[in-house]
This record gives structure tokens, C-alpha cells and sequence, in this order.
């Protein structure tokens, strides 16, 4: 019954599948796999046809549809499988099947015995032509054909996300494109881009000279981003976003002298905000409408920096934008490329919106589309790219407007050409002067004390394979913010889907894919079978690349597979992109293998329960297997580590030592690696500006980690920097510092102080315990200074509370969700040193708050992050002064 339902909902209301069997077609001395179908149509005298159909990616497709006439011939031959031959008595070619099951060839015979019959006695003939009329339907193509199809707009998605694929899908992908002229209409559609940093401005001068185009120009989409529309603590710490409605405002009443829009969508984080603006008329083409943000500010998480992402259809064409604001400061170029794979990474949309994608695209477990997975897709913002130069050579150079000229000098660019970063996006040429960063309401680059280099920070880039046209790339002389807005106007097309003719010619790819797969067997070779990727360090990726070409005469079908009895192509500290494809005879393919250590895969790497060692295996369809030796030398760390109680075995260097035992008596009180970060802040940075607002520098973290990881003396390195590096690590520990077993009873008894300090003195392990007292000492300590650091203890506790409360792996977002993020501290006054053994705890008097120390109510992105903080508040406030453990010296 389960292959005639998958005909039956083939087939029209009058038409009915009476039987269906798989079977083998013999044809050219190959033998494909089929079904045979019986169809009868009751709206016109129960005429009978047969139906061939091929099977493929779990559905199934009319390959042949044969009506039974009356000058018919079938018969059934006595061999061992059963053969079972149709043909028309005028046409000497006919069809032969061999049957799997002998018991489906005498269930058929007697239905074409009834289709013979009644042929007979109306005189239908194949050469009379004049009934089955209504299977001429289903000779071009069927609706399930044209959904298979539209499974290979997925493909193409999973080939650049490097998920598995189907080879055949693969080729099918290839050639639709290349064909996709025949099957759509296209019309131009012109799409303006804006992005403004407005430094916190609100609106007050005419947008006209930005969004009103010269000449005849009227874009049919308005796609603007704003960053740092608000740069007040409330946006961070209460989401406030009422500074986005005046500027809605005044932006249409803008659009209003250009044309008749409609806001499509408006969205928010933090500063960051995009807006989209589509001509009235052009609305009912527009769907798929889906929105997500990404924050990767303060300490990796939180919304000052981070950005916004939209996605919809129009028409049949696929449309991503993406705005954001990416981390600052000419040496931070490994954040910004950092933040551009956090973002590309955590920005995904629920399955369903592209029209006749699958929902599995971007994501086979979750069915989510990645922002890749769109014919076209838009990434602007404040980019904070930087010219590294000398201001003497970019002023030289802005002077006599040779803009080209500064083209080396900028870090986006050196950073795409090399593979780091936007490597996959493309840019109109630059021929305007930095936009940044001026004096405001002046034509002057900036003159304060700090006197930044001009640099492009804003930047409208673009990705796609369909036909595209920059019309201007230009900035524009707003003078209210330090930065200069930009826009970029592109031609683009709208696709219209014609279904029935994309169905036809998908339908003869297929059979031709099933001509192609049974000729001859495939030859492929890889340049290499050994991928050594040398030493590797926490969180900092190294890639190595192998060529694989097509030796043979047709096409190849490859993809990694796994070993047996595993579920997973390679182990998770190595992604392969991609993992599979398809190839034609001469053509090549570079496989991308990345070694990446993060705080998943660091734990047992650090612990040495697994090593840098893997054996994939490349599996060609009807050929040979090949196996590939991957291999590095990790380099261990204290970041990514068990726990704070395992690293307390660790009295000297991680990296050149060995653990003691459990019962040592030199196990540390606090791990090394805590207290000298505090240790380091305590000293040089209890009166630091904006402590916990203020990321540090991706060069300087990394060059901490390795003077804890190696036992090296600290350099002179950024507070900030320091600050970070401590939650980072903290963040990084596989079992945080309130284990997770006691995440749900914090939450519950959040709203009690004595309840909280119950659970912490009464089932937190010593080591945890001194860590945990250590920690809060440490905050309050540097709260006291407020008045000159500008703490506020409801950011400390937000901050801390991700890292050291943090919900169990799996934990569903409503009851603990991960709000936002991380951020540093300063020591205690008493600064400890760590000591021999864990001591138990004791009760010591802290000094309270200082009167300067700022707090107030806030409004949490959830219950749950509203819960962590309010934990911690209770160890940070007035209400624990002078009754709270410490860790002894």
C-alpha cells in the first residue's frame, strides 16, 4: 500500500492507482530500479495506462506513461527472476521488467487483462489515438516532480555550508542553473543601500542628499542601517529601542518626495538598527519575511556591537541583508573577522521561507536557512576596517583624491584576499575619501587629542551568483555624526518561476542522470592522503586544503562518509567544506579542512582523553574508497579546561606539566591561572573607565592565554584586555563554577539571600567554593570604586551571571536561556595568593559597597537572565556586607 499512496498523490481526483510494485527496467543491458503503476481513470470509461516511474531522493517521478490499448501485446517469460515484456503491435520496441517479487506480476496481469478488454470493445488503438486523453498530462512532467526540483535549490545551500549532500542532487543543482534561463522570466529591480554610524545622534539635518538618488533613479527597495543610534546604558541593559521612531519618521517622510513605500521591517539591537522600505506596489510580491539578530559586543556577547539580519522573496528570487557594527581599534582586525563568522554563524532563519526550498538548508537538524542559502545577499554597516598607514601617506593620498592608491593599506580588503574574512562577498570600487572619522558638523577628519587615522569604516558589500549591476557606490556630506553615511544602488533581477516548464526540464535531467550513472564507472584522486595541520592552539584555526580531480570519463559522485558505528564524518575539532559534491570528467575540487579547538572540543583535548588524530574516509559512488590521515599537535590550555577543580591540580604551567592527584596536598586553593588575572587587574585597574563595557584586544587576549598556558611573565597589556581574557576563561570551563547541577535550584530560590548563600556554602565543592567567594570579593571590592571606574552593579552582575551560573547544555530557552555576556573584575583587597590545599570555608567581614556604587531595576531579556543576576546581586549588594565567606590568603 505504501508505494501506491506515493503514486496516488501523483495522480488528479478521477485518477486512481490500483497497483504499484517495484521492479527492474531492462533497458540497453542495464537494469535501473523502478515502480510499475496501474492507473485507471473513472471519468473516462475506466481506461487503463501504466505507469514507469523512476524513485530518487525518497519521492518518486513519471519516467513513462504506456495507455492500454487494444492492439496491446504482453507477455511473462519463464525465466528465474520473471521477465515481463509490453509492447504495441505496430511498434517493434517495447518495454521489458524484471520482476522482484513474482506475486506483484500475477497481481498485474489480470488488471491489464481488464484494460485489454475494455480497450477491445470501445476499438481504442494506439494508432487511432483517440482516448487516454487524459494521460497526456503526465507525460511532461507531475507536481512531485516539480517539488524534486525545487530540492535542488537546496542542495546548492548545503554545498556551501559543507553539509552532506547527495551527489546526484548535486549534478542536478549544476545543471538547473545552467538551464535556468528556460524555465524563468526576470524583471530589474533596483535596490538602494544606506548605512549611517549617527555616533548616537538623533535625527536633525535632511536625509534628502543620501536617500533621493540624482536623475531619474527610483529604487523599488530602501535597505538602511543605522549603528550607534543609542549609545545609553539603557539600550544595553533594558533594550530600550524608542530611538528608533524618530528616525522612521523622518526617513519617510523622505521616501515620500522619491515615491509611494511602505515599511516592510524594522529591527533592532541595542545601536544597531535596519530598516526596509519596499515601493507600495511591489508589497503583494514580497514574502518569507524573517528577522534575527547576533550580539557580539562587550566581551563576545553582549548588543553594542553585533548585527541584524532580514530575509524574504521577491517573486521567486531570494533576498538576505545583513547590517552590523563589528568591534573596534586598528589592531582588533581578528575580532572583526571573528565577529563576521559569529554573526554568519548565529544568524539563521526558520526553514520555509524560500520559496519551494527545503526547510533542512542551512541546518539538516534544526531545518534553518543560513544567510548564504539566498540568491542574493547584502552585508553593510559600520565594518570598522581600518587603514594601516602612516596619517601622513593616507592625508598625502586623500589630498590629491587618489583613493586607489589607499586601496592596499585597507584592512578589509587584505583581509578577503587573503581568506580571513567576507572572502566570499565583492565590493564596488572605492572612489570617495574615508568616512571616517571627522569632527562633528565640520569637513574636518578628527582633531582630538587622539587624532584617528581616516579609515572606511562603512561599507556595503555583496554576494551572489545572479546577474547584478552597482549603478553608484558613494558617500554622502551628513555632518551631525564623526562618520559619513554611504550608499550603494544595485540591479538586480527578480525571478519569476515558470513551474510547469522547470518541472520538464528537471524531469530530463533525471533521465538523462540515469543514463549517465550506469555507463561507466567513475575515477577520481586526491592530492594528498595525509592533512597535517602542525600545532594548534585554543580558538585559533588553522586550515589546510587538498585538490580532488576527476580522472574519469563521467561524472564522479564523492562524500566523506563515517566509520563504522560512528554517526559523524570526522571528529568536531576538524569541519570539511565541502563534504560531499559532484564532478564532471576534468574538473577539480578543493576540499577545506579546518582544525579549530573551542570550548566543545578543548575539554578532553586538555585532559588528553583525546588526541589530534583522525582517519576520514572519501567515498567515490561506484568506486573505490580512499582514507585520509588528519593530525596536529594541540597545544594544551587552561582555557576550555574540565574545571576550576581540575586545574587546581595543576600547580605549575598546563602546558609543560602534568596534573597532581586528587589527594595532593599541593592542590592550589583557587587555580593559578584565576589569580594572577585578578591579581593583574587588581594592581592596575580597580579605576579603569567603562571596565566592563569596553572589549579588549584579540591580539593581546591570545598573547595572555599563552603567558598562562607557558608560565611567561605578563606583558603590558591593556586593562581591558586583562578583564576580558578573565571571563573568557571562566566562560570556557566545561563545568562552570556553579555546577549545572545546581542551576535550577539558584534560579528558584534567586528572590532569597539566605537561600542562595545556603546553596553555596552548603553544596559547592571547596575549590568551587573558594573560586565563587574569591570572585564576589573581587567584585566588591572594585565596586568601591564606581565613582571613578563607573561600575554598575547590575552590568556586573548580568555579565558574571552568564559565566558563572550558566544554564545545562540542552536546557530549553524559556527556563535558561543564555541572555548576554561576559566581562571582567578587578581584585579583591586582600589579593590571594594561591596555596597548598583547599581550605574550608570561613566566615570573614567584607568591606561593604561603596556610597558611589550604581545599581537600579532593570529589565532582563528573560525570566531566567533575570534570575542569574539577581543571584549574584544578593553577594554583590548591601544585603551580604559583612556577612559573606572570603577566601582566606
Amino acid at each position: 500500500m505504501e508505494d501506491i499512496d506515493r503514486v496516488q498523490k501523483l495522480l488528479r481526483a478521477d485518477e486512481t492507482c490500483t497497483f504499484a510494485a517495484p521492479m527492474k527496467e531492462l533497458k540497453s543491458n542495464r537494469k535501473l530500479s523502478i515502480l510499475v503503476a496501474v492507473v485507471f481513470s473513472a471519468k473516462s470509461k475506466d481506461e487503463i495506462s501504466v505507469f514507469v516511474l523512476g524513485t530518487r531522493f525518497e519521492s518518486v517521478y513519471i519516467r513513462e506513461v504506456i495507455p492500454v490499448y487494444a492492439d496491446m501485446i504482453y507477455k511473462v517469460s519463464n525465466d528465474n527472476p520473471l521477465v515481463f515484456e509490453l509492447r504495441y503491435e505496430a511498434v517493434g520496441e517495447g518495454y521489458s521488467f524484471e520482476a522482484v517479487s513474482p506475486n506483484s506480476v500475477k497481481m498485474l496481469l489480470p488488471l491489464l487483462q481488464k484494460g485489454y478488454t475494455t480497450a477491445k470493445e470501445n476499438g481504442w488503438t494506439k494508432a487511432a489515438n483517440q482516448s487516454h486523453q487524459w494521460a497526456s498530462y503526465y507525460h511532461a512532467f507531475t507536481e512531485e516532480a516539480v517539488a524534486s526540483a525545487r530540492q535542488m535549490d537546496a542542495t546548492s545551500a548545503k554545498l556551501q555550508q559543507g553539509k552532506n549532500v547527495d551527489g546526484n542532487m548535486a549534478w542536478l543543482m549544476k545543471m538547473m542553473k545552467t538551464r535556468e534561463s528556460e524555465f524563468t522570466t526576470t524583471q530589474n529591480i533596483l535596490v538602494s543601500f544606506g548605512t549611517w554610524n549617527v555616533n548616537g545622534q538623533k535625527p536633525s539635518e535632511s536625509l534628502d542628499e543620501w536617500l533621493i538618488p540624482k536623475g531619474d533613479v527610483k529604487p523599488d527597495i530602501y535597505c538602511l542601517g543605522f549603528q550607534e543610534l543609542d549609545l545609553t546604558a539603557e539600550a544595553l541593559l533594558l533594550g530600550d529601542t524608542s530611538r528608533a521612531a524618530p528616525w522612521d519618521a523622518h526617513i519617510q517622510d523622505t521616501l515620500r518626495r522619491v515615491g509611494e513605500y511602505r515599511l516592510l521591517l524594522m529591527r533592532q539591537l541595542v545601536g544597531v538598527l535596519l530598516c526596509v522600505y519596499v515601493r507600495a506596489d511591489l508589497m503583494p510580491r514580497i514574502s518569507g519575511l524573517q528577522s534575527n539578530l547576533a550580539a557580539v559586543g562587550i566581551m563576545g556577547m553582549m548588543g553594542n556591537k553585533g548585527g541584524i539580519g532580514v530575509r524574504f522573496n521577491i517573486g521567486d528570487t531570494t533576498f538576505c541583508i545583513v547590517n552590523s557594527h563589528l568591534n573596534a581599534h586598528l589592531d582588533n582586525i581578528a575580532r572583526r573577522n571573528q565577529d563576521y563568522r559569529d554573526i554568519s554563524r548565529r544568524i539563521v532563519f526558520g526553514g520555509g521561507g524560500a520559496p519551494g526550498a527545503s526547510p533542512s538548508v542551512a541546518d539538516d537538524d534544526t531545518g534553518c536557512l543560513s544567510i548564504f542559502d539566498h540568491d542574493y545577499l547584502f552585508w553593510m554597516g559600520d565594518l570598522n576596517y581600518r587603514l594601516a598607514a602612516p596619517a601622513d601617506d593616507i592625508f598625502e593620498k586623500i589630498k590629491k583624491e587618489d583613493y586607489s592608491a589607499l586601496m592596499p593599506w585597507d584592512q578589509l580588503m587584505q583581509q578577503m584576499k587573503s581568506g580571513q574574512a567576507f572572502e566570499v562577498f565583492q565590493e564596488a570600487p572605492l572612489r570617495f575619501a574615508p568616512t571616517y572619522k571627522y569632527d562633528k558638523n565640520s569637513q574636518v577628519y578628527d582633531t582630538s587629542e587622539k587624532a584617528r587615522e581616516p579609515a572606511y569604516c562603512d561599507r556595503v558589500l555583496f554576494r551572489t551568483q545572479d546577474p547584478i549591476s552597482v549603478l553608484s557606490y558613494s558617500r554622502h556630506e551628513l555632518l551631525s555624526s564623526d562618520h559619513r553615511p554611504v550608499s550603494a544602488i544595485f540591479n538586480i533581477k527578480m525571478k519569476t518561476v515558470i513551474s510547469d516548464t522547470k518541472a520538464r526540464v528537471y524531469h530530463e535531467l533525471l533521465k538523462q542522470l540515469d543514463i549517465m550513472e550506469n555507463e561507466c564507472m567513475p575515477d577520481a584522486a586526491i592530492s594528498s592522503n595525509q592533512v597535517a595541520a602542525g600545532e594548534v592552539f585554543y580558538q585559533t584555526p588553522v586550515v589546510r586544503t587538498l585538490t580532488l580531480s576527476n580522472k574519469g570519463q563521467v561524472m564522479a559522485k564523492w562524500r566523506f562518509i563515517p566509520k563504522l558505528e560512528e554517526k559523524r564524518v570526522c571528529k568536531n575539532w576538524l569541519q570539511i567544506i565541502p563534504v560531499g559534491g559532484v564532478m564532471l570528467p576534468m574538473e577539480t575540487c578543493t576540499i577545506r579542512f579546518t582544525f579549530l579547538v573551542d570550548n566543545t572540543t578543548a575539554p578532553l583535548l586538555n585532559c588528553g582523553k583525546d588526541k589530534m588524530e583522525d582517519i576520514l574516509i572519501l567515498h567515490l559512488e561506484q568506486g573505490k574508497d580512499t582514507f585520509i590521515a588528519v593530525s596536529g599537535q594541540y597545544q594544551r590550555s587552561s582555557f576550555g579546561s574540565l574545571s576550576v577543580d581540575y586545574l587546581s591540580l595543576w600547580p605549575q604551567p598546563v602546558r609543560s606539566s602534568q596534573p597532581l592527584t586528587e589527594k595532593s596536598d599541593e592542590k592550589l586553593y583557587v587555580p593559578k591561572e584565576l589569580w594572577r588575572m585578578v591579581d593583574f587587574i587588581y594592581r592596575r585597574g580597580m579605576e579603569e573607565p567603562h571596565i566592563f563595557m569596553q572589549s579588549g584586544s584579540t591580539t593581546e587576549i591570545e598573547s595572555i592565554r599563552e603567558c598562562l598556558d607557558t608560565g611567561a611573565m605578563f606583558g603590558d597589556f591593556s586593562v581591558h584586555s586583562m578583564a576580558e581574557a578573565l571571563v573568557l576563561f571562566l566562560d570556557s570551563l566545561q563545568e562552570p563554577v556553579v555546577p549545572y547541577d545546581l542551576y535550577f535550584q539558584c534560579l528558584e530560590f534567586s528572590g532569597s539571600y539566605a537561600l542562595c548563600k545556603q546553596i553555596v556554602t552548603s553544596y559547592l565543592s571547596a575549590v568551587n567554593y573558594n573560586v565563587f567567594y574569591y570572585l564576589m570579593s573581587f567584585l566588591r571590592e572594585l565596586i568601591t570604586y564606581a565613582n571613578k571606574n563607573g561600575v554598575v552593579c547590575d552590568k556586573l552582575a548580568v555579565v558574571f551571571g552568564n559565566v558563572i551560573l550558566r544554564p545545562p547544555p540542552g536546557a530549553s530557552s524559556s527556563s535558561s536561556a543564555r541572555p548576554q555576556a561576559h566581562a571582567p573584575p578587578s581584585a579583591a583587597a586582600p589579593t590571594p595568593t594561591p596555596t597548598a590545599t583547599p581550605v574550608a570555608p570561613a566566615t570573614v567581614a567584607i568591606p561593604g559597597a561603596a556610597a558611589g556604587a550604581q545599581s537600579g531595576s532593570v529589565v532582563y531579556v528573560d525570566e531566567a537572565s533575570k534570575k542569574r543576576s539577581m543571584f549574584l546581586l544578593h553577594f554583590l549588594l548591601d544585603e551580604c556586607a559583612g556577612a559573606s565567606p572570603s577566601v582566606v590568603r
